[in-house]
């Protein structure tokens, strides 16, 4: 989902600050295909049944025009960064929403893109030398969505930000609101943590 903003980012914003509702529109679609890939996969399959990936993109957009002035106020992070943060929001109260749960984890019902868990699961796990112990591609792609499924929520969510939606270690300390060197230990430590569980039973890591 990264991506730099242009000037003329810059300057669609101006507008859309100013109740220029094409501007925004404009500057929301750079981000809508990247939004609806990053909900897509954090929502759960019972609230699938109730509502899809497009209404909360669109319940986004209307929080986001709302709240475009406070954003404009205090600037905290680069914008579609700050779109992706209320899209998060937007997901965790559809869940609590349609599952009658004030607490309830949103990070480990998410259902991971087997694509992606597969090139993770390649990565992390070595193949062996004899054909009969490799894993086979549904094999690894469990095994992945196994590991992240036990890893600690906070662990989750860092593992979920950087391999599925490709942000980097200073785009999350901006999310999260620590410091960057922070955030890549954090990552550091809930990587090795993932390697270890992929590697419970003997494979070989690369």
């Amino acid at each position: 989902m990264r991506r730099k903003s242009s000037s003329d980012d810059e300057k669609l914003l101006q507008r859309a600050s100013r109740g220029d509702q094409e501007a925004f529109d404009q500057l929301f679609q750079k981000s809508a295909a990247a939004l609806c890939k990053a909900i897509s996969f954090r929502l759960s399959l019972q609230v699938r049944r109730r509502v899809d990936a497009n209404d909360i993109l669109q319940e986004t957009y209307a929080v986001a025009f709302r709240r475009l002035p406070e954003f404009m106020e205090n600037r905290p992070m680069a914008f579609w960064l700050w779109l992706r943060q209320l899209a998060r929001d937007q997901v965790i109260m559809a869940h609590r929403k349609h599952l009658h749960a004030e607490k309830r984890s949103v990070q480990k019902e998410i259902k991971l893109p087997d694509a992606s868990s597969f090139n993770l699961g390649k990565a992390l796990v070595a193949s062996t030398s004899s054909p009969s112990k490799r894993l086979r591609r549904k094999e690894l792609v469990e095994r992945v969505h196994e590991a992240i499924g036990s890893l600690k929520e906070s662990e989750r969510e860092i593992v979920t930000m950087v391999y599925f939606e490709g942000l980097t270690c200073a785009e999350i300390a901006q999310l999260l609101g620590i410091e960057a060197a922070a955030a890549r230990q954090r990552f550091s430590r809930a990587n090795r943590r993932l390697r270890d569980l992929l590697s419970s039973d003997g494979d070989t890591l690369s």
